[in-house]
């Protein structure tokens, strides 16, 4: 199966020290020259040095995935609460408001449905992509304006957030943060092995390409 981040379909196979033996052994028994030898035992080392340097690569790519659904989990949650936040509220808030004040109210909820579902969308889809440039900065753009509509709604005049869930999204956005840190962290030294002569030569090869940390909250 090739990997929905670069395209890139993993190594099925692992290179033991028992099979580099058996290849030399056979080496050997064919009698070659010295020189066969040195040719052959040199392009072998690159092989299996190749292969190696692949799925370390491979590997750090893995843990920047995990990382990210470890993240991911925590930022569902706050979309969540947003979601039912205004699901709970709208309703409740329009029939005990002033008309004078019933469209600024509505215009505050429309902006966090669109803000939440737009961060929830980045979300779903950094998930697919991790690595992918693009769905980084989409998604550092998404929740910068996610965040933004929803500190408006705590300082808005209408009270519309209850201390509780003011609460629990303060405790989100807590454990998220060292969340983002772990994330990036790994993303650096993803971006630090593939940089690195001469595993970067694989990297190139099999376009394991720099990936992009994403913004702190």
């Amino acid at each position: 199966m090739s990997d929905t981040t670069t395209g890139v379909t993993p190594l099925a196979f692992r290179v033991s020290g028992n099979e580099r033996e058996r290849f030399f052994a056979r080496a050997r028994e064919r009698g070659m020259t010295p020189w066969e030898w040195g040719g052959v035992a040199g392009g072998a080392s690159l092989f299996f040095w190749g292969v190696g340097a692949y799925n370390r690569l491979v590997r750090n790519r893995a843990q920047v995935a995990a990382r990210y659904a470890e993240l991911m989990g925590v930022l569902n949650g706050m979309t969540e609460l947003a979601q039912q936040t205004l699901s709970d509220a709208v309703t409740d808030v329009s029939l005990q408001r002033p008309h004078a004040d019933a469209s600024h109210i509505a215009a505050c909820w429309r902006r966090l449905s669109a803000a939440s579902t737009q961060a929830s969308v980045a979300l779903a889809r950094m998930q697919e992509h991790c690595l992918l440039p693009q769905s980084v900065e989409d998604l550092n753009r998404a929740w910068q304006v996610f965040e933004a509509t929803w500190d408006e709604l705590k300082v808005s005049p209408w009270g519309l957030l209850p201390e509780p869930v003011r609460q629990q999204w303060h405790e989100q956005r807590l454990l998220s943060q060292p969340l983002r840190r772990a994330f990036n962290l790994t993303v650096e030294q993803y971006n630090a092995a593939i940089a690195q002569w001469p595993a970067s030569m694989v990297a190139h090869v099999f376009h394991f390409n720099p990936a992009l940390a994403l913004q702190e909250s």
